[in-house]
C-alpha cells in the first residue's frame, strides 16, 4: 500500500495564511500541539516532519489555507475565516 506524500509548507505562503486567518505563528503551533521553535525549523526546512505532524498542521490550518501554504493552491477563498486566536483546540 502506497501512501502519497504531503508537500511541506512554505514559510512565506504559510506567514500570509497565518495573518489571513488573524493568527501568530506561536497561536498556531500552539493549536497545532507542537513548539513554536519546531514549527520555525519546518518553516526553514532545517527539520522535514513526519506524515502524522503535517496532517495535523493541515487540519489545524483548513485544506484550503493549507493548499495555497504548500503552493498546490495560488488562491485562498475570497470569505476570510473568523479569527481563530480565540478558539484554542484541547491538547492531544
Amino acid at each position: 500500500m502506497t501512501h502519497e506524500s504531503m508537500l511541506l509548507p512554505d514559510e512565506r505562503r504559510t506567514r500570509t495564511v497565518l495573518a489571513w486567518m488573524g493568527l501568530s505563528v506561536e497561536n498556531y503551533a500552539r493549536q497545532a500541539g507542537i513548539s513554536t521553535r519546531y514549527l520555525w525549523h519546518i518553516l526553514k526546512s532545517d527539520k522535514v516532519p513526519s506524515q502524522a505532524l503535517l496532517r495535523r498542521l493541515q487540519q489545524t490550518m483548513g485544506d484550503a489555507a493549507w493548499n495555497f501554504a504548500t503552493g498546490a493552491s495560488d488562491s485562498l477563498p475570497a470569505r476570510q475565516p473568523p479569527n481563530t486566536e480565540a478558539t484554542e483546540m484541547p491538547p492531544p
